[in-house]
């Protein structure tokens, strides 16, 4: 399919999906902050469309309160972010600036499909809260510094994708404790 245009804020009315899958279209403009209403989301799939911007941080929140005056649906609303998320899939878009340094509130995460995208700076040490993680992708960025060493507590990581960014250092021997590399056919 070819759908276009942008994803409107509207999409936080839809308080019961699980789903989100709007891949492979011509979507543009940035990804919605109502995104974080929907707390029963467990996959985003939004990757090969056009989103820029930077990731919302509703999504990756934990009970902010917000008002009126910055959140079109209600009063005083609750966003507690996406707390049983599983799959964020956003590769190959146009997204930008820094992921997030709270990306570690979204713990029931298995996939983080990040790469293809122009994010910037470090990657967050609060990856390292995602124990559920498996699959993680960041490549083909512009993430700069050291590999934080909270990243090679992932225990269950089956997949890890860096290549093509501008990270620094060396490779730590903390390495050494992603047993479940490559366990993935």
């Amino acid at each position: 399919s070819y759908l276009q245009d942008t994803l409107d804020d509207g999409i936080g009315n839809l308080k019961r999906l699980k789903q989100l899958v709007l891949s492979r279209n011509q979507l543009n403009g940035t990804l919605p902050p109502s995104l974080g209403l929907l707390t029963d989301l467990e996959i985003v799939a939004l990757q090969e469309n056009d989103f820029n911007g930077t990731l919302p941080a509703s999504i990756t929140a934990t009970n902010i309160r917000t008002s009126a005056s910055s959140h079109p649906f209600n009063n005083n609303s609750k966003v507690a972010g996406l707390k049983k998320l599983r799959i964020l899939k956003l590769y190959n878009n146009s997204l930008s600036g820094t992921i997030p340094r709270n990306i570690g509130h979204l713990l029931n995460l298995e996939r983080l499909d990040l790469d293809f995208n122009s994010f910037t700076s470090t990657i967050p040490s609060s990856i390292g809260k995602l124990t559920n993680l498996e699959i993680l992708y960041l490549s083909d960025n512009l993430l700069d510094s050291k590999l934080p060493l909270e990243l090679f507590d992932l225990n269950k990581l089956e997949v890890l994708r860096l290549n093509n960014n501008n990270l620094t250092g060396v490779i730590p021997n903390q390495i050494g404790k992603l047993t479940s590399i490559g366990k993935r056919k």
